[in-house]
């Protein structure tokens, strides 16, 4: 038997994107909403991942999750999801190291947020974890959010450079 779980977007919740569902529908066409739920104990949780376009299905590939897109992210189309629309130009196939590698080492520029200067990712993984709890206005409420991503991208880089 299957369950459906349900969380929805941060933008949606706050009303910076459309798409909200009353709380009425969410529990009967879910059999689990999760409104403040960490994104990634939710991914833990589950077998599979359905989105249009969030980064959770990003987070769902690197956690081994099968990920269903029904728009086209930048992780979409290159044969690591099940995609409702084709992407011509995305020929490649590239594996998952491959596509994280480029999307958080190889493509993005990372600025200082002081100096405003371009920094390598580890830099910024190191300005990350440097930052004072007491000193980051977070919407999660506590800046642990933000340091254990950054050990996470800490890892992340490790790995990709072995």
């Amino acid at each position: 038997m299957h369950s459906l779980f349900y969380k929805p977007h941060p933008d949606v919740l706050v009303g910076n994107r459309p798409g909200h569902i009353s709380d009425k529908e969410m529990t009967t066409l879910a059999d689990c909403v999760a409104l403040d739920a960490d994104i990634i104990e939710c991914i833990q949780q589950v077998d599979e991942v359905h989105t249009m376009t969030s980064l959770s299905g990003f987070e769902a590939l690197m956690h081994g999750k099968k990920v269903y897109c029904y728009g086209m992210p930048f992780y979409a189309g290159w044969g690591l999801t099940t995609d409702e629309y084709v992407c011509e130009r995305r020929q490649r196939q590239p594996n998952i190291s491959d596509l994280i590698y480029h999307a958080l080492i190889s493509y993005p520029t990372y600025i200082h947020p002081e100096t405003k200067q371009s920094i390598s990712p580890e830099m910024a993984m190191d300005w990350l974890l440097a930052q004072k709890r007491q000193d980051m206005e977070m919407t999660r409420g506590s800046g642990q959010y933000l340091q254990r991503q950054g050990r996470k991208l800490q890892m992340l880089i490790k790995a990709m450079k072995h």
